[in-house]
């Protein structure tokens, strides 16, 4: 077990390595915002795959974080609650380590905004799509029910095009 000082000071340089890893991510989601509009498929899947790692690194230090801010409380099963982890910290250290976890947490509300815009598009772009596969395919005009009486529309299983849309 950390004692106070060690956990406090692994707590600001993990939350350091977060806000600068997020501001990796933020870098690569509007790299794929871009892959995505312009259909650059190759340079999506590399940069998802860039992704996956960052986001195991990220993870990894939210790992980090919950075990100092357990440190900190005192606590064996600690939720990793900042606010209450620095409650015993001095005036100084509680606030930098305050200021350093709001910009984590401005990191992730930026990221959680570019992925619900980014959801968005596809979502729409799936529905325009949809709508032009329904006028297109004609044996998707049968009617289907679900067990429950509700409508269902058939989707095809797989569908292979010769030409960019």
């Amino acid at each position: 077990m950390m004692d106070k000082k060690t956990a406090a000071l692994t707590l600001y340089k993990t939350l350091g390595a977060q806000s600068a890893l997020l501001d990796e991510i933020l870098a690569a989601q509007r790299q794929v915002r871009v892959s995505v509009t312009e259909k650059q498929w190759t340079d999506l899947d590399s940069i998802l795959y860039h992704m996956g790692e960052l986001a195991e690194s990220f993870c990894e230090l939210e790992h980090t974080r919950i075990s100092s801010c357990a440190a900190l409380s005192g606590e064996q099963n600690d939720s990793g609650d900042v606010f209450a982890a620095v409650r015993s910290l001095s005036d100084a250290n509680r606030n930098a380590i305050l200021k350093i976890f709001a910009e984590v947490r401005s990191k992730l509300s930026k990221s959680k905004i570019e992925n619900e815009s980014l959801n968005a598009y596809i979502r729409v772009a799936r529905e325009f799509l949809q709508g032009i596969f329904d006028k297109v395919i004609p044996e998707r005009r049968n009617t289907v029910y679900s067990n429950t009486g509700s409508l269902v529309k058939s989707r095809p299983e797989c569908l292979v095009l010769d030409a960019v849309i």
